[in-house]
């Protein structure tokens, strides 16, 4: 364990041939890429959180297949703040009425959002897409639960991230 809380995978195949052991006493296991709706019921059995619910379709799933398991799912909404094709996510005008779709699913605890920056940005522009994205989290914090998470920032933009108000973020 060697001190590590938490770690993440973006692909189901790649964390089961990685992790010698999924249940890993202290560790949160978190999933962190696409997530298409056929993987979702192996992605909840082996996975803590779900850091990339991008649908009202996909949660639906994943709370189906997590009440199957008997669990209740925590999971973050990713939320699009870049523009590009490749980036996956709720736009900033469906988020609200996801979350609150969220909420009234049986088998999700919705914990908060998640966001990648958008590549080619200057800091000014990465700063911005994060402090608006650390706005919207603001307005829907009561639909997180105690300890709400913004996971916003990966190793190449992390301290921004920090700063704009991120309380998680994915290095790697």
């Amino acid at each position: 364990k060697n001190g590590i809380s938490d770690i993440g995978e973006n692909k189901q195949q790649e964390a089961q041939s990685k992790w010698p052991e999924l249940t890993l006493p202290g560790v949160t296991t978190h999933f962190i890429g696409h997530l298409q709706s056929n993987k979702a019921k192996k992605v909840v059995e082996m996975f803590d959180l779900i850091q990339s619910v991008d649908s009202l379709k996909l949660a639906e799933v994943i709370s189906r297949a997590a009440g199957e398991k008997g669990k209740v799912q925590r999971c973050l909404v990713e939320v699009k703040i870049s523009q590009e094709d490749t980036k996956s996510g709720v736009t900033a005008l469906e988020l609200e009425k996801l979350c609150h779709h969220i909420k009234e699913l049986p088998h999700l605890d919705l914990c908060g959002l998640m966001t990648i920056g958008g590549l080619g940005l200057t800091e000014d522009q990465t700063r911005e897409s994060f402090r608006d994205l650390r706005n919207k989290f603001d307005g829907l914090k009561d639909l997180f639960g105690s300890k709400p998470v913004l996971s916003m920032g990966m190793s190449d933009d992390f301290e921004l991230a920090i700063e704009e108000g991120s309380t998680m973020v994915r290095l790697g």
